[in-house]
């Protein structure tokens, strides 16, 4: 098991715990009444819904009651890109990128999301350094 270290907690009514673990990469998110520890390579995209965030992974989608910007602030991640105020992507699961008036990337799971014009070059820088 691995140890955390005391940096970047999550913190809720009755426990405290890392929200991540800096060299393996995990994540620990809270979720309903618990929390689900997560690979950043799980992660595939981060959709706002109001205060919540919505979280689709490689495996199942978590609600997380904290808003994108929050998430975005804890996480910290190379990887993950804001394309939209309303949703961030993992620029490892973009597949395609759509350039027309309302820019969308195509993630490997199939799901299109929307790029602002004014996120347009940061996603495309991000996925020209992989």
């Amino acid at each position: 098991m691995p140890t955390f270290p005391a940096n970047r907690l999550i913190q809720s009514s009755t426990v405290e715990i890392p929200a991540t673990v800096d060299q393996l990469n995990i994540y620990a998110i809270q979720s309903g009444n618990g929390f689900h520890f997560l690979t950043r390579d799980d992660i595939i995209s981060l959709e706002a819904q109001g205060n919540y965030t919505r979280i689709t992974t490689t495996r199942t989608n978590y609600t997380c009651s904290r808003s994108l910007k929050n998430i975005m602030e804890l996480l910290d991640d190379e990887q993950l890109v804001r394309v939209h105020n309303s949703c961030a992507i993992n620029v490892q699961h973009a597949v395609e990128f759509i350039d027309s008036e309302d820019s969308m990337v195509m993630m490997d799971n199939g799901k299109k999301l929307p790029v602002s014009r004014r996120r347009r070059r940061e996603l495309l820088n991000k996925y020209l350094q992989l």
